[in-house]
């Protein structure tokens, strides 16, 4: 640990040292480059450079750009997430920020909650990436703000508004594995008013027996301006798709199918009322639905789950005093299983939540405070505190601590004795305390350096099963953040680099002794990104080249296995990787034609143990825009 804070302090003393000496008039300098307004970190519109919060946006250009399949595969773009994938194109893919579980980060949907109440994971399957503007990654406990589930981190995917001219986008591709797909975006604006609508199809055959994928969706939102500062929006979603489940390599499950669908409703408001007073309100619901069958007599499954959850949640907004802004909202959601497995379970949670945002001269202060009760498993109170300080035109420091806890999941509460023991609706919910803090750094618009030292204490975790709340855990690291154009000559150059050291410790429960310095399962003790991107306009902007290329380093991680003959638990560990990717686009006016490769050196690896992921694919495709 001090040698991890040593380094993060040296090099923030570097960073400034390194601070231009010359007096630059503030209009010259932009604060970070293309420093984006984000909503994630403090509920309401803010600048990114402003916030006291580790927040990174991820555009809908860097998803084209890493050629990404799904959501999760683009996430990697961001310091100090991992993501999980037990295969192919179908199979499940979970985000990992900061060290954390799948369960423990909290995604949404323009702000409407989608993870799965009754296993807690996340089908990035069904977020349709054509209708994705932005995703915003806030790292760190943000229960104080969105309740359970934000343990490590929130991901918020904010879909595309209203465009200002009427416009369509079309696109096809085929690649390795018979993959296919097509999809469509298109906005009209009516006067104030105005509609999005898309549409997305997806196939592939598969790399392995029984690993074939086919998923089709669309969606469709209405939008209405309310005066010049307020809009009210109505957006639905359904996305199906239909998978075969090839299961782990030493237990292979070549007949088992699954079936899901999933469908959203939400609407929402969003602007100024008064002068001083703002508000974002919204109404939603989703409904999640998974068939699983095994015919294999030693396996043999016919299991049906259904999840509903209805809910709603405001938040005002006012302000006090020209440096002082208060927040006050509550949240209400309604969560319904109809389960093969756990049958009919329900619960509802509701809560309460404030924050103070200070700002006086170039120091930001924000305080929140939330209040959970849930007639499930009680009651939790999250606390939050950011700082930035701001030290001129080219130097910022913040620091956070926050507190966040995770909801049991109705699996974890319910599921029956299939032999290898029962669920525990004893189960209280994980707490964890994370403390942070680091330097910003910025040059004119030409470079921005992130860095940041975190410290998570985990309390009552749940592992094991049967599940119980016996494991302690800390999870401390850095992670650096790197965005750069480097040379006025080629204006169209960027590089971003992200990387996570990451080292984690079980500690036994308060009043035992350590007995060994045991490490927490599938958290690598490394992970870096880079991508080198080139975009060059020419014929009067009539047509564009753009190459990029990505590669993605992956440490070793720890895993479980247990032996085949006493069936004893012990630990091994998964070999470290090195992916590399490339994509090359052409525009001819409106056509944009492009060919991508993933993993070009074929490497072998596995980020869950037994679930081989594919070697070299290649896909082409065609996107029209108009």
């Amino acid at each position: 640990m001090e040698k991890i804070l040593s380094v993060t302090l040296g090099v923030a003393l570097l960073v400034a040292a390194a601070a231009p000496a010359e007096d630059v008039a503030a209009e010259e300098v932009e604060v970070f480059p293309g420093d984006p307004i984000v909503i994630t970190a403090i509920g309401e519109p803010a600048r990114e450079s402003e916030v006291p919060f580790g927040i990174k946006a991820i555009t809908a250009a860097d998803l084209q750009l890493l050629a990404a399949d799904n959501l999760a595969e683009g996430l990697a773009r961001a310091e100090g997430v991992y993501v999980r994938e037990y295969g192919g194109a179908g199979a499940i893919k979970t985000v990992a920020v900061r060290g954390a579980l799948a369960n423990q980060t909290l995604v949404m949907v323009d702000g409407q909650p989608i993870n799965n109440h009754q296993g807690g994971d996340v089908d990035f399957n069904a977020v349709a990436l054509e209708d994705v503007e932005r995703v915003e990654v806030m790292a760190g406990a943000s229960s104080a703000l969105y309740g359970a589930n934000a343990t490590a981190g929130v991901v918020n995917v904010i879909t595309r508004g209203v465009p200002d001219k009427p416009m369509v986008k079309i696109g096809g591709r085929y690649g390795s594995y018979d993959e296919k797909g097509a999809d469509l975006a298109a906005g009209v604006p009516f006067g104030p008013a105005g509609v999005t609508l898309g549409g997305n199809y997806r196939s592939s055959d598969g790399f392995r027996e029984n690993d074939d994928y086919e998923g089709k969706g669309g969606h469709l939102k209405f939008s209405y301006a309310v005066g010049e500062e307020a809009t009210v929006s109505v957006r639905g979603q359904y996305q199906t798709s239909e998978l075969g489940v090839p299961g782990p390599l030493s237990f292979p499950s070549p007949s088992a199918r699954q079936e899901d669908d999933f469908t959203s409703a939400n609407a929402s408001f969003d602007g100024a009322l008064t002068e001083r007073l703002s508000a974002n309100a919204r109404l939603n619901f989703k409904n999640q639905e998974r068939h699983y069958v095994n015919r294999d007599p030693s396996f043999a499954a016919d299991d049906t789950h259904k999840n509903d959850a209805l809910g709603g949640r405001a938040a005002f907004f006012y302000q006090l005093l020209k440096w002082n802004r208060l927040a006050l909202g509550g949240e209400y959601e309604k969560d319904k299983t109809d389960s093969t497995k756990i049958g009919k379970r329900d619960g509802d949670t509701w809560a309460a939540f404030t924050q103070e945002d200070l700002r006086f001269g170039e120091l930001t202060t924000v305080l929140g405070l939330r209040y959970d009760s849930s007639g499930i498993y009680g009651d939790a109170f999250s606390p939050r505190l950011g700082v930035r300080y701001r030290f001129n035109d080219y130097v910022s420091a913040r620091a956070a601590a926050g507190r966040g806890f995770r909801a049991p999941t109705f699996d974890e509460l319910f599921w029956p004795d299939t032999g290898f023991g029962p669920g525990n609706p004893d189960l209280k919910p994980e707490y964890s305390w994370t403390y942070e803090a680091g330097p910003a750094f910025w040059w004119r618009q030409r470079l921005k350096v992130d860095l940041t030292y975190f410290y998570s204490d985990y309390e009552d975790l749940i592992s094991g099963w049967p599940p119980k709340n016996v494991s302690r855990a800390v999870v401390q690291g850095v992670e650096a953040g790197i965005e750069a154009a480097p040379l006025a000559a080629l204006p169209g150059l960027e590089i971003a680099l992200a990387g996570t050291f990451l080292k984690t410790k079980v500690k036994p429960p308060k009043g035992e002794k350590e007995k060994t310095r045991e490490q927490l399962d599938y958290r690598p003790v490394h992970t870096e990104f880079a991508e080198l991107r080139y975009r060059h306009d020419f014929g009067g902007g009539a047509f564009a080249l753009t190459p990029s290329v990505s590669t993605e380093i992956v440490g070793r991680q720890q895993y479980t296995d247990y032996d085949p003959v006493t069936f004893g638990p012990f630990k091994a560990w998964l070999d470290a990787y090195v992916l590399l990717n490339a994509r090359l686009a052409f525009r001819i006016y409106y056509p944009e034609i492009y060919v991508a490769g993933k993993n070009l050196t074929a490497e072998e690896y596995q980020t869950i143990y037994d679930y081989p992921m594919p070697g070299r694919t290649f896909d082409a495709g065609l996107a029209v825009s108009f």
